[in-house]
């Protein structure tokens, strides 16, 4: 079964699937568990943007850079984690917004997480989350940074948290609007 131009899946639960015999997939920039940008080239790519004249989508070497954050495994299966646009760099350090979320959603008091940058002039960027708990009164501030300072490197514990009443705004199709959540951020939160 394909499940898009660039790869197929057979097997490996979990994976966006094998990379099809036309396809070349490279992950630029990867970090140290092999996460980064995936960057797909092949005969179905398209050549850029239409009336675009310097778009930087596909590079010089007809590279397409999809904005999608993975990495392959032994067997050249791809597995996509993220969106570079979730992408948190804070002080040179990447912080992966999915992966707070995940931690952050673990939680049996959190019922919902957005994690996004906010901008901090010491390191460019912080990390921020906006939270929903199941219970108003079950955890604070103080529980959910000692639970993420267990299970996340020290520089992707969220430092600025917002605590909503009601559910983080979402669009038609259920997305959170994280652009949303940065532009309203409370001002007595920011740095």
């Amino acid at each position: 079964m394909s499940t898009g131009v660039g790869t197929q899946i057979r097997s490996h639960p979990g994976s966006s699937g094998k990379v099809a015999p036309v396809v070349e997939i490279q992950i630029d920039q990867p970090d140290d568990n092999g996460d980064g940008e995936i960057l797909v080239r092949s005969p179905a790519c398209m050549n850029g943007y239409w009336g675009l004249v310097d778009d930087e989508v596909i590079n010089e070497s007809g590279w397409l850079r999809t904005g999608d954050i993975g990495h392959l495994d032994d067997d050249n299966y791809l597995y996509v984690t993220g969106r570079s646009k979730d992408v948190i760099i804070r002080g040179g350090e990447n912080v992966a917004a999915s992966r707070v979320e995940s931690v952050l959603q673990s939680h049996p008091a959190v019922a919902e997480a957005a994690v996004v940058g906010l901008p901090d002039e010491e390191y460019g960027q912080i990390v921020g989350a906006a939270i929903r708990l199941r219970t108003q009164d079950l955890c604070g501030q103080a529980e959910l940074s000692a639970y993420a300072a267990q299970r996340l490197a020290q520089f992707a514990v969220p430092t600025q948290w917002w605590f909503f009443d009601s559910p983080l705004p979402t669009n038609d199709s259920g997305k959170v609007l994280k652009s949303q959540i940065v532009s309203n951020w409370p001002a007595q939160n920011k740095l």
